[in-house]
């Protein structure tokens, strides 16, 4: 981006504002002068004005009408409609994300207007569903429907590029087709690089437990996948488990200033965080970064990082082409041997980084979060893990594949907790979805909608998990009723143009193509835009995840519009609405136009953040590496998880506790980053914090690749909240640009070594790839696509272990019978010592389902012509999507849905990870499949899925056979982490568990440790809300995470 963010919203402004008043200013002059009446220049230029905004002010009723009339065409209906205040509704999700729980302003909404509705902020009207149905058609059936869209790409282009992640189209298909085929079976089952770092891990947290100390378990967690993660990437990892763990809350002493990794560490989380922040104000984004790209410095050093291994991969691409015989070890070497283009290998390896590393992180963390709340799971866990691998060996791929219960657990903890609770599309044409649950009319999605998807609703819906749960909130009008001061607003626009009714016209029209084609338009949410917009800035602040889209599917069912500013997204809940959007209707959707410029400045044209056929070029470049053999590579896992262990010991031997989360970030970056490039950043080397000392080693080499990789997603999130608006925040500079160019400087040298490989592998026939880089550099010479596609795949290989594995975690410490069940299941697989083989977490049946739990309750992540979607549960009147409907679908409100989970006996809600072993799968999973997508589904599944599930579980078991009583130490974790009282990858989760329980065991929260953030609210306590069974404090960014780390005490298996 030449300009800063902020300057170039306003130049689009300008350019959107200019050319019509200079066209009514000349039309005016030469009618005037024709007819002689002579009109100064002034009141020329003030009609002009004038006309321009009364169309801007008439274009939502435009389009409102215009929808109507499309919607009654196709035999549909438009969403009911939140008559919710802007002012109310922007006030609540404020407070949410201030203080508040994740989600309760939409749950609130859902109960006034069902699981499908739309809502108002300002001019913007997004729709919302909890559908499953809805969620299928965005994800699966009506994929080519919805895209991310301009602004989530603007978001996160800084940190991403045009990675596989921050792209649509045809760039994601290229992103996903030079990454895919690397993450074969093999490659993600190879458990010797979970096994190391694991080990590392649990040995930190051995040694600060000596100390008398709680660990910080996310700190942790996100340590073992970030080594994991870029040692996978890179096949060297960021040593982040070298850095001493944090000490809790009050502790002094700050960190050693010698650890370079904490550079890296640094810039990938705060790249992160500003992501968050730029998704969180969607368009608006920009007008935090008006003069400034914040998330580009943290690229620039994350680039930093990789730039060496990039140019080493390209020297060993050419070495392969002359020795036949070698083969690609590391992402990184696939991808230089895909393509030559740096740029494209740094974006893809930044954005399997990210995914890789939270991903497990998340899942980790609330995996023992629930094995502490749940001590008898734990023991069933242990069972299993006893009976499957027993407490000394490393579990394998097939002991992990035969944990039935791990899995359950995993599923659960899922479904509870999803990496990205709330998801959002932009739909590309007009669509028509399945009736919501109750009612027998189709919804109409215009086209251009953001359709807001909430899988944490779902998941929790009785309605979806169980037959005699509660029933979705109907709502069948279509959102037309207008506020007295709207309506004398309305009329004064009439009267300067045609322009302010466009939207009223365009609802017109949309519910006559939904009524023609028998579909009706989702409910529109009757929200005051201004207190909705409130409401989700104060859940992005400090609340919990996805409580304002719960509140409106409660208040308007799981499928329903809502209205921001002149913004209308579509919003859904609905299995079966998410089963279209990702696979049956996948072509009739893109993603947001608004999303893609948010997100092109970290992931550029990459396989996330891109449509149509660059999404199936990106697709198709990466997508062949991701083979059985490449994810079951466990060698990386296994030394990043020893590191991360080894760092968990040495500070627990201190008395302190760590922030598992943490850990476990840094384990999965490490094992991303040698995943893509052969070489991992060390941020493990980085000392982990103390509680209460926040500020990392800023002299590690590797800390520029980390403070810009976690910046950059910073950056990110804020301009996804602020929607089309985000180059506001950023008006003269693009924050995340020099983040961007950090991570890009650290790629460099990998993607100039890859392709110096290239060569060496063109001359011998036996040169085999051995990283993504290597096979990207085979697959196009276009260095910036490369780039992109490594930065897409370094965020999702990243962010999604590090959550899973974060929230794994927290399960264990809530459920300790639990941990005791996946210590028995490790024991009889893997035993105490060995490290597991993919074979063995294959086998660990109850692992699988343990990270199934997990992600079901802690999600990982949130055209041309109308598409009619088949009716939904105990429907049938399809629903109709107008061409443009930005779609927001959630996982993480789908995953908790009562009405899809089960009803009050079947413990919805409840962390059971029995649920994906027992007769509930028959009942509610098998009929109904994408009630549970916490890796998206259809054509855009994650690549990384089974990567991230092997990753998981190997650092898992490695964690339980050197751990154990592991507690939350909340006096050490600070205020933003600790729940309200009132709140209450799977691979590599899988493994990291399974070393956990072979080692650790009675897990506990200390919550003397956590800092003043993390602490619960007392007007929390004893609410049938989610947050009135959370005893941590969840903080949604693009993943999900614990508010202050996951300060855990445990004790060594004796």
């Amino acid at each position: 981006m030449l300009l800063s963010p902020g300057l170039d919203l306003i130049g689009r402004t300008l350019l959107d504002f200019l050319p019509p008043c200079v066209a009514v200013y000349a039309t005016l002059a030469i009618g005037s002068h024709r007819y002689g009446v002579d009109l100064p220049g002034w009141s020329l230029a003030v009609a002009s004005l004038a006309l321009w905004m009364g169309y801007i002010f008439s274009k939502p009723w435009i389009k409102e009408y215009k929808d109507v009339r499309a919607a009654k065409a196709r035999g549909a209906v438009l969403v009911p409609h939140a008559k919710e205040g802007h002012r109310e509704l922007v006030n609540a999700l404020l407070a949410e994300v201030a203080d508040g729980y994740p989600g309760d302003v939409t749950r609130n909404l859902c109960a006034n207007y069902g699981t499908v509705f739309r809502f108002s902020i300002g001019f913007d009207q997004p729709y919302l569903t909890t559908e499953p149905e809805h969620i299928k058609c965005i994800l699966a059936t009506e994929f080519e429907a919805f895209e991310k869209g301009p602004v989530f790409h603007s978001q996160l282009r800084s940190l991403l590029g045009t990675g596989v992640f921050n792209a649509d189209g045809e760039m994601w298909k290229f992103h996903r087709s030079i990454t895919r085929p690397f993450f074969t079976r093999d490659r993600v089952s190879d458990f010797d690089n979970f096994e190391r770092h694991a080990q590392a891990t649990l040995q930190k947290a051995k040694a600060r437990l000596v100390e008398g100390y709680p660990i910080d378990f996310q700190d942790l967690a996100s340590r073992f996948t970030l080594d994991s993660a870029t040692e996978f990437l890179f096949k060297n990892d960021v040593r982040s488990l070298e850095v001493p763990l944090p000490y809790p809350t009050g502790k002094s002493e700050s960190l050693d200033p010698t650890y370079s990794s904490n550079v890296f560490v640094n810039a990938f989380v705060k790249s992160q965080e500003t992501i968050t922040k730029r998704l969180s104000i969607g368009t608006l984004w920009p007008l935090l970064e008006f003069w400034k790209d914040t998330v580009m410095p943290y690229r620039r050093t994350l680039d930093q990082f990789v730039q060496p291994f990039l140019e080493k991969g390209l020297m060993e691409k050419e070495s392969r082409k002359l020795d036949s015989e070698e083969g690609t070890e590391t992402l990184l070497d696939y991808l230089v041997d895909k393509t030559s283009d740096q740029n494209v290998i740094k974006d893809e390896l930044i954005n399997l980084l990210v995914a890789g590393r939270d991903t497990t992180t998340s899942l980790l963390t609330f995996s023992l979060y629930m094995l502490i709340e749940h001590p008898d799971i734990e023991q069933r866990l242990r069972q299993e893990i006893q009976s499957k691998v027993g407490f000394e060996r490393a579990p394998t791929s097939q002991d992990i594949k035969e944990m039935k219960y791990l899995r359950a657990f995993l599923n659960e903890v899922l479904r509870l907790y999803p990496i990205v609770p709330v998801n959002v599309r932009t739909s590309t044409k007009p669509v028509v979805l399945p009736p919501k649950t109750g009612t027998d009319t189709p919804i109409y999605i215009p086209a251009g909608v953001r359709f807001i998807y909430s899988v944490f609703q779902m998941h929790r819906r009785k309605d979806l998990w169980g037959p005699d749960g509660e029933s979705s909130i109907g709502c069948n009008q279509i959102g037309t009723d207008v506020p007295g001061w709207m309506l004398a607003v309305a009329s004064l626009a009439l009267k300067m143009g045609y322009i302010f009714l466009k939207p009223w016209i365009e609802e017109y029209k949309n519910v006559k193509v939904a009524k023609e084609r028998g579909a009706v338009l989702a409910p529109h949410a009757k929200e005051n835009r201004l207190k909705l917009v409130s409401a989700l800035l104060d859940e992005l602040a400090d609340g919990y995840p996805c409580n304002t889209l719960r509140g409106l599917s409660d208040k308007y069912g799981t499928m329903h519009r809502f209205s921001i500013g002149f913004d209308q997204l579509y919003f859904t809940s609905k299995p079966d609405h998410i089963e279209s959007i990702l696979a049956t209707e996948f072509e009739a959707f893109d993603k947001v136009p608004d999303l893609r410029s948010q997100m092109e400045s970290l992931l550029g044209t990459g396989v996330f953040n891109s449509d149509g056929e660059m999404w199936k070029f990106h697709r198709s470049i990466t997508r062949p590496f991701f083979t059985r053999d490449r994810i079951t590579d466990f060698d990386n896992f296994e030394r990043h998880a020893q590191d991360a262990l080894k760092n968990t010991k040495a500070r627990l031997a201190e008395g302190y506790p760590i922030d598992f989360q943490d850990l476990v970030s840094r384990f999965t970056l490490d094992s991303a980053t040698e995943f893509l490039f052969k070489n991992d950043i060390h941020s493990l080397d980085i000392p982990l914090p103390y509680p209460g000392k926040s500020d990392l080693n800023t002299s590690h080499s590797s800390m520029p690749f980390v403070n810009a990789f976690a910046k950059s997603q910073e950056v990110v999130a804020q301009r996804a909240f602020m929607g089309t608006y985000w180059p506001l925040l950023e008006f003269w500079k693009d924050t995340i640009m020099p983040y961007r160019k950090t991570l890009d400087r650290f790629v460099q040298p990998f993607l100039d070594k890859g392709f110096k490989e290239k060569e060496t592998r063109k001359t011998e026939s036996e040169g085999l790839v051995e990283t993504l880089l290597d096979y990207l550099v085979d697959k196009t010479e276009d260095q910036s696509v490369i780039r992109d596609e490594l930065i897409n795949l370094l965020v999702a290989t990243r962010d999604t272990t590090t959550s899973l594995l974060t929230f794994s975690l927290y399960m264990l410490i809530e459920h300790p019978d639990i941990e005791q069940r996946l210590k028995r299941e490790i024991l009889e697989k893997v035993e105490s010592e060995r490290s597991p083989t993919s074979e063995d977490i294959k086998e660990m049946k109850y692992l699988r389902a343990f990270l199934n739990e997990v992600l079901r309750l802690y999600a990982i992540v949130t055209s041309t012509k109308p598409v009619i979607f088949a009716p939904t549960i105990g429907t049938d009147t399809p629903i109709y999507m107008p061409t443009g409907t930005r779609f927001v679908y959630s996982v993480f409100l789908m995953h908790r849905r009562k009405d899809l989970w089960g009803p009050d006996d079947e413990s919805p809600l409840e962390f059971d990870p029995d649920r994906f072993l027992d007769e509930r799968v028959r009942k509610h999973l098998v009929p109904n499949p994408f009630i549970f997508c916490p890796f998206n589904a259809g054509p855009r599944i994650c690549l990384g899925q089974q990567f991230a599930y092997n990753e998981t579980s190997f650092f898992l078991i490695r964690l339980l056979q050197q751990f154990t009583s592991f507690t939350l130490e909340e006096s050490a974790r600070p205020a933003e982490g600790v729940p309200k009282p009132e709140w209450f990858a799977y691979n590599e989760t899988s493994f990291f568990l399974i070393r956990l329980l072979q080692q650790f065991t009675s897990f506990t929260l200390e919550e003397s440790a956590r800092p003043a953030e993390g602490v619960p609210k007392p007007e929390w306590v004893g609410i049938e809300a989610p947050q009135g069974k959370d005893k941590i404090r969840l903080k949604n960014s693009v993943t999900m995470y614990v508010r202050g780390g996951l300060w855990v005490k445990m004790k060594e298996v004796v």
